[in-house]
């Protein structure tokens, strides 16, 4: 029953109180989320952009250079840890390039100004963001070539068409709309 009063005060936008703190825990929740959407929705926006894109070409022009590219990007993007990818990217673009902050959120010597202070939280924001959104893409990449694979396909080689039985009845029962022949038969003819 706790559990069920908890829960309703939740809905109800009532966070509970924090003994640690001793304020109420949206007040603690609020500023953070804003800067967690700051990071993960530039994310967001670039991973999807980018892995659709790559998704795409890759599915179109298969076999080819840029589809091998793109599926080695996608296993790479699995393949590496996140945290080491981030001290990697400070290692080279603050260390040895000097071209961006190894770290905080904003300078604390920022000129007055809205544009000013945009483009110097952008300068803290490339790194990470390029880190949130690998992982992604690398997801995206490889779930939007795979998706669009069957498509490409001949139809006589389709196999959801070589699920149906080869009968003459069944001839006219087929559509060439790709949607419509996904409803057909789980049962494979040879089995």
């Amino acid at each position: 029953m706790r559990y069920f009063g908890w829960a309703s005060q939740v809905v109800q936008g009532q966070l509970g109180y924090s003994r640690q703190y001793k304020i109420p825990v949206q007040n603690l929740v609020l500023p953070r989320l804003q800067n967690t959407l700051i990071l993960s929705v530039p994310a967001l926006v670039i991973a999807l952009s980018v892995a659709l894109l790559l998704g795409i070409v890759s599915a179109v022009k298969q076999y080819s250079l840029i589809d091998y590219s793109s599926m080695g990007f996608a296993f790479f993007g699995f393949s590496v840890p996140g945290f080491w990818l981030g001290l990697m990217l400070i290692v080279l673009f603050s260390v040895n390039l000097r071209w961006l902050p190894p770290g905080g959120i904003m300078s604390s010597e920022v000129g007055p100004g809205l544009w000013a202070q945009v483009t110097d939280r952008a300068k803290y924001l490339v790194a990470p963001v390029i880190v949130t959104a690998f992982t992604e893409m690398a997801a995206w990449t490889r779930y939007t070539r795979n998706r669009r694979r069957p498509l490409r396909r001949d139809r006589s080689t389709h196999p959801v068409r070589l699920t149906r039985p080869d009968c003459p009845g069944c001839n006219r029962a087929r559509s060439t709309n790709p949607a419509a022949r996904a409803g057909g038969t789980a049962v494979p003819p040879y089995s």
